[in-house]
């Protein structure tokens, strides 16, 4: 019976890999890798500038994952896109086989299965094809091979396998900086073990000595230099710094543009892949408390990879997977270790049965995996997430301007194309080389100011240098481009001819467009330009997918200023997904902005109590109970924001106003405090602060 529930705890732990692995593809910059990976195999050359940007086709550029990138291709031409989804589970299996196999024999197979579907579950998010898919196959790699030779294990073979593996890695993908980390970090441990006297029994684990730790030393060496084994030798030792040096969120040279997945998972800002984050804190906690439980018998080597790892974490959401598969073999050797020593004598003596202990925890554990899988299957996982991404082998169609790239082909729209870079990859892959892009999604510019693309007042200066006759903006990925649509869209210059849930595309106004601006212009009174967006599709589990379409459509109609039909869409997401707390805010605003605050104030509630986290639909219940005259409710739900994200500004403002309302001018002396050290530049804030101390002042007068 113990045999059989083994393999079967076995099986579910790769059938949940899998599950989180076997989704549609849904990222912005597979489309361009696969692109350079194109043109790589068919020139026998590694492109040396920003090929796909007419604005920057000369800007010298290195490509650090060519390796990776004529992979990924030469899969796609044999098995399409299927085939690279395929091949993403498949390293994904391997790799959690690998971290599966360093297990003692102590450790049984629960608590690895365990730690290591809590790793899955907390980076699956990053399980998406890009070159850093390579990487944790690596990771995981380095890990059992180098673990291995601890332990005496094939000890004067493998460890020379590393230096091979290296050179591959340094020509796929920045992280194998963190495979250098793990050997150095071996090294280190083994020394100190070695040479270093340790409290408690930190030295009963046997050292790597003498001639063997030489041998290792040496392999450190050599594959320290190996990594300089690329087209780009100089410039890789720059893209580890570049990688990890700008973890706090901004990214792009002349930025800021905030990144999310550079963003800490401890932010309290609204949360992207909120699952995975759950539980990456409680594999944050578990594997800490792993250490605390085993504190008498640490390993050195483990408490310095998982320090190392648990430091760029914590920085950024993009590492997390490295992490997780670092953390999770850790944790279960740790607990294997404590159990042994600590709890083994104790059951034995007390002549426990372990055997149906076993068999519970291994059907318990069983249920959950099955569970796990079960939600990823019916999509359940991803709709909550509010992610584009879905259960299957394809690609996602709520991702890309599919429909807009088509429109722009089959009616020979030429000339100069202006782009958002998160559209910019697809197009690529799409129209190159018939056509170029302005942004391919990276930002290796020729002009500072690009970085900016997407404010209003630029405009003018890009479209005349760079001579633009046509947009595709992807309203749909970039909600941050909404000002710049909204002045073209009331800009007599550009047209708009044409728009979905996903893209807009605007003409300049100008006589070579004539015939298709007469053929194809919006106008929104006419009943010729009603959107056609359906119903969302049930899945086989029977559950409803997000009315994404519908809410993309109202955000557009939202940022033109046609509040009736941004209104009516909003209701629609809110009729087809009660619980799309997104769809919710944002009807409030239109509700507000219609003069109906009641309504605003009911949907605030609804968005509030569905997504507690969400701060900013605290601080929009808070202005629609101040503009009720709810003056306590407001200063409750400034309150609540304020406990949630502390530097949110809007939040200490509007209590501020609340409490000046109600006289309470030391509280608001208070909240304009706060905006200042914040922003202290706020004008607003410094007049008001003025004003709250002079009626301080008076009172005491009084």
């Amino acid at each position: 019976m113990n045999k059989i529930l083994q393999k079967l705890i076995f099986f579910f732990l790769f059938a949940v890999v899998a599950a989180y692995s076997a989704h549609d593809i849904s990222n912005l910059d597979v489309w361009y890798h696969l692109r350079c990976g194109q043109l790589i195999l068919e020139d026998f050359k590694i492109p040396q500038t920003n090929t796909f940007s007419y604005i920057a086709a000369d800007q010298p550029s290195f490509d650090p994952y060519w390796l990776f990138q004529t992979l990924i291709y030469l899969i796609s031409r044999l098995s399409g896109i299927s085939g690279l989804v395929a091949f993403k589970m498949l390293v994904l299996i391997a790799a959690f086989f690998l971290l599966f196999n360093v297990r003692k024999k102590e450790d049984g197979y629960i608590l690895p299965a365990f730690c290591l579907v809590l790793g899955a579950m907390a980076a699956n998010a990053r399980f998406i094809v890009r070159p850093e898919l390579a990487s944790y196959l690596f990771l995981c790699l380095y890990f059992f091979i180098l673990h291995q030779y601890h332990n005496r294990k094939g000890r004067s073979r493998n460890i020379y396998l590393l230096i091979p593996l290296q050179i591959l890695w340094a020509n796929m993908h920045g992280f194998w900086v963190l495979g250098l980390f793990l050997v150095w970090a071996f090294l280190l441990g083994e020394a100190i073990l070695w040479k270093t006297p340790l409290p408690f029994d930190w030295r009963d684990e046997i050292a790597v000595q003498g001639r063997n730790y030489t041998r290792l030393l040496l392999v450190g060496l050599v594959l320290t230099a190996t990594t300089l084994i690329t087209p780009y030798p100089h410039e890789i030792l720059r893209l580890p710094f570049e990688m990890f040096a700008g973890l706090e969120g901004a990214t792009g040279r002349g930025g800021p543009l905030i990144v999310n997945e550079l963003i800490s998972p401890f932010s309290a800002d609204t949360l992207f892949s909120w699952q995975a984050i759950f539980y990456y804190k409680v594999l944050v906690a578990v594997s800490a408390a792993s250490f605390l439980l085993n504190f008498r018998r640490i390993n050195i080597i483990h408490l310095l990879i998982y320090a190392g790892f648990l430091y760029i974490s914590v920085q950024a959401r993009r590492n997390i997977c490295a992490f997780a598969l670092m953390a999770a073999p850790i944790t279960f050797l740790n607990l294997g270790s404590f159990y042994k020593f600590s709890i083994e004598e104790f059951v034995q003596t007390r002549k426990l049965p372990m055997n149906r202990v076993r068999a519970v925890l291994s059907v318990g554990l069983g249920l959950v995996m099955i569970l796990f899988i079960y939600d990823a299957a019916s999509d359940r996982y991803y709709i909550r997430d509010r992610s584009n991404t879905r259960f299957g082998l394809g690609i996602s169609n709520i991702s890309y301007p599919k429909k807009a790239i088509d429109f722009i082909q089959e009616n020979n729209i030429t000339g100069n194309i202006f782009n958002n870079p998160a559209i910019g990859h697809y197009f690529t892959w799409r129209c190159f080389p018939e056509r170029m892009v302005f942004l391919d999604g990276r930002f290796d510019l020729p002009d500072r100011f690009l970085s900016h693309y997407y404010v209003p007042q630029l405009w003018p200066k890009i479209s005349e240098k760079y001579q633009i006759n046509y947009l595709l903006l992807g309203h749909g990925r970039s909600p941050n481009i909404a000002p710049l649509t909204r002045m073209l869209y009331f800009n007599k210059d550009w047209i708009l001819i044409y728009y979905d849930e996903m893209a807009v595309v605007f003409v300049k106004n100008a006589e070579e467009n004539r015939e298709i601006i007469e053929k194809f212009q919006v106008r929104f009174d006419a009943t010729q330009d009603e959107d056609t967006a359906g119903i969302p599709r049930k899945n086989l589990f029977g559950v409803t997918d997000l009315p994404v379409a519908q809410f993309q459509l109202a955000n557009l109609y939202a940022t033109l200023g046609l509040n009736k039909r941004a209104i009516k869409k909003y209701e629609e997401c809110a009729d087809i997904f009660p619980s799309f707390w997104e769809a919710q805010s944002n009807l409030g605003d239109m509700y507000r902005k219609d003069g109906r605050v009641k309504n605003a104030l009911r949907q605030y509630r609804m968005a509030v109590e569905t997504r507690p986290n969400f701060v900013a639909g605290h601080v929009r219940l808070g202005d629609a109970y101040a503009a009720m005259g709810m003056l306590p409710q407001a200063v409750q739900a400034y309150k609540e924001a304020i406990k949630r994200k502390p530097e949110l500004i809007a939040a200490h403002n509007g209590l501020g106003f609340a409490c000046m309302q109600m006289k309470k001018y030391k509280e608001a002396t208070q909240c304009f405090e706060a905006v200042l050290r914040l922003d202290h530049d706020n004008s607003m804030a410094g007049r008001m602060l003025a004003y709250c101390r002079r009626m301080i002042s008076q009172d005491k007068s009084h």
